[in-house]
């Protein structure tokens, strides 16, 4: 045993012993970094194969996030596809494709921040020229600014790109109706997009309110129950409501104001046109009681009323 150690010493201490050590704690040396880097490059490609994953992800989701925003048919997104638009965006810090810019964009619109949102659908058309769902809503955007001669011009482009676009047909109708009050010409774009979508509620809506605003109420009123049959909602009946108060018949006014209440019982505005309808038909009392049930609501005109109006209804208490 002495003597293996006394040989092994004496090799190590050899010039040849130093050779096979200094190559030995080389090639250790190498092992051991091999195992380092390998070990780094599983997890840097790991990393790297997550973050692609996570990457591929978010395009699907910001994909299809849009196409539904594409597909409303509506400017208003549902609140809760607001509330998924606002959470989606916060992760997109710095847009570079026409997906994430187009819901910045849509973002920017929600909270009425029209310069930007203009700003971003540009980015859109700049990566894609031929969208015309961007087109389409960058004109919802100018009709909000109330700039009418813009949104007009890009409505043009987005039908001109897609002729079949009932949306923007609708759109065009809403500046020429709402913001020019050019009503034939609305409502031919509104006959133009129920023509393409027969099913297109809100197009016989807004059609509506053109003929009401030209004084063509049986019309409006026709227009407002075809919007009935295919989406009843409170505001139909409401503005069908104020086309037989302006026909002057008021106990059908008060049939849709009722039938507002039973779809939305704190719309305070109802109840306010509920009341004036009772007092131009005669029954005062009525129209006291839903004056004071707006004013309870909020609706100050109706509290104005039953202030100015209240010396007559103390004495005829």
């Amino acid at each position: 045993m002495a003597m293996c150690l006394l040989t092994l010493n004496s090799f190590i201490t050899s010039p040849a012993g130093v050779v096979t050590i200094a190559i030995i704690s080389i090639l250790a040396g190498w092992f051991i970094n091999w195992i380092f880097n390998q070990k780094t490059k599983r997890r840097e490609r790991k990393t790297t194969e997550k973050a692609t994953e996570e990457a591929a992800e978010r395009k699907k989701e910001y994909e299809t996030l849009r196409a539904e925003i594409e597909k409303l048919q509506t400017q208003n997104a549902p609140p809760k596809l607001q509330a998924e638009i606002r959470i989606v965006v916060k992760t997109i810090p710095h847009p570079k494709t026409a997906d994430e810019f187009f819901l910045k964009a849509y973002a920017a619109q929600m909270d009425k921040d029209y310069d930007k949102a203009i700003e971003y659908y540009n980015k859109v058309l700049e990566l894609e020229p031929n969208n015309y769902a961007a087109y389409n809503n960058m004109g919802n955007t100018y009709n909000d600014k109330k700039d009418y001669d813009k949104a007009i011009v890009t409505f043009e482009k987005a039908i001109e790109l897609k002729p079949d676009f009932a949306w923007a047909y609708n759109n065009m109708g809403v500046v020429y109706g709402q913001g020019k009050q050019d009503y034939d010409q609305a409502i031919e774009y509104f006959e133009k997009a129920v023509e393409l979508k027969p099913s297109y509620a809100e197009a016989y809506a807004n059609m509506g309110n053109s003929y009401d605003g030209k004084g063509d109420h049986d019309k409006a009123i026709e227009c407002y129950e075809k919007t009935a049959a295919l989406n009843p909602n409170y505001k139909t009946y409401y503005n069908m409501g104020i086309a037989y108060d302006n026909k002057e018949d008021y106990n059908k006014a008060i049939e849709c104001y009722n039938k507002v209440i039973a779809l939305k019982p704190d719309y305070a505005e109802a109840y306010n046109n509920m009341g004036a309808a009772y007092g131009l038909s005669g029954n005062k009392n009525k129209a006291i009681e839903y004056f004071k049930k707006a004013a309870e609501l909020g609706f100050e005109p109706a509290q104005k009323w039953l202030d100015e109006n209240q010396q007559q209804l103390d004495k005829n208490l």
